[in-house]
C-alpha cells in the first residue's frame, strides 16, 4: 500500500509540475478606456482594462491630485503625441502607453504572472533633454507574500536629429542591484502585479538619475508580455491535488 501510495503521489506531482503556460501579452490595441474620464488620457488613479488584465496609472510621487499620469497613443485610441506636447520614440505604428508626468503604470492579472519581454522607449519633452540624457526604466514585481523584486533598464535618450526609438527588452536582460530590499528577479517565480516607472538621468551617469519631478523622465510601453498558466493546467494541478488527498486519504484507512 505504501508503495502505491508513493507512485500515486509521484504521478500526481508530476501533473502538477509540468502544468502548461502560454504567453498573454498587453498590446493596448483592445483597451476599455470606460474608466477614463478624459479618454485617451488617463488621470491619476483612473483604471482601463484589456482582457483580464487590470491596469491602473498614478502619480509616482504620491499625490493624491487628479492630474495627468499618462495617454493611450495611436489610431484606435486616438490619442496622438502632438496633443500631449511631447516627442515620442520613432518604431511602433500601433497604440502604446504613454506614461507621462512622472506616473507609474500598474499591471495585474487574474493568476500569477511572470514578465518575459517588452517594448519601450523614451519620451522626451517637446523642449528636449541634455546630450546624454537618458531613462531608467524601473519595473518592480510584487508577489502575494509582500516580498519583491526590481529590474531596470537603459531607454536611450534622444539621437543627434532629437530621435528616440523603442526596443524590445528581455525581462531576464534587467539590472538587478541598484536596489536594495529585493528578493530573486522579476523574471523568475509567479508576480501577483507588476509596475513601471522611469527616472531620469540628465548625463550618461547613473548617478545623475532621479524621480524627476519636472516631467523629463517619460517613457512608451507596448507589447508587455507575461507567461500565465493556460486554462486547462490549472483543471490539472486541481486534479493532481485531488489525487494525492484521495491516496492519503485511503493509507490512512488501511
Amino acid at each position: 500500500m505504501k508503495s502505491l501510495f508513493a507512485k500515486t503521489a509521484l504521478a500526481a506531482a508530476t501533473v502538477l509540475s509540468v502544468g502548461a503556460a502560454q504567453a498573454s501579452v498587453i498590446d493596448f490595441e483592445n483597451v476599455d478606456m470606460s474608466g477614463l474620464s478624459f479618454a485617451p488620457l488617463v488621470s491619476n488613479n483612473e483604471i482601463l482594462t484589456q482582457g483580464p488584465f487590470f491596469m491602473q496609472g498614478y502619480d509616482g510621487n504620491g499625490s493624491s491630485d487628479p492630474g495627468l499620469v499618462g495617454s493611450l497613443i495611436g489610431p484606435k485610441s486616438g490619442g496622438s503625441c502632438d496633443g500631449a506636447g511631447i516627442a515620442c520614440p520613432t518604431g511602433d505604428s500601433t497604440d502604446y502607453y504613454a506614461t507621462l508626468n512622472t506616473g507609474v503604470l500598474y499591471m495585474q492579472g487574474p493568476h500569477d504572472m511572470t514578465l518575459t519581454q517588452f517594448d519601450a522607449g523614451f519620451i522626451a519633452p517637446a523642449g528636449g533633454v541634455p546630450n546624454g540624457a537618458f531613462g531608467l526604466l524601473v519595473v518592480e514585481g510584487d508577489r502575494a507574500d509582500k516580498s519583491y523584486a526590481i529590474g531596470a533598464y537603459k531607454l536611450s535618450g534622444p539621437d543627434a536629429s532629437g530621435s528616440t526609438s523603442f526596443s524590445t527588452f528581455q525581462a531576464a536582460g534587467a539590472m538587478n542591484d541598484l536596489f536594495g530590499g529585493t528578493t530573486g528577479t522579476i523574471d523568475q517565480g509567479g508576480f501577483a502585479d507588476y509596475q513601471f516607472l522611469e527616472f531620469y538621468c540628465s548625463s550618461s551617469s547613473l548617478g545623475s538619475c532621479s524621480l524627476d519631478r519636472s516631467n523629463l523622465g517619460q517613457f512608451a510601453l507596448d507589447n508587455v508580455t507575461f507567461a500565465v498558466p493556460e486554462p486547462s493546467s490549472w483543471a490539472l494541478m486541481a486534479f493532481g491535488l485531488a489525487v494525492v488527498g484521495s491516496a492519503a486519504r485511503r493509507r490512512r484507512s488501511v
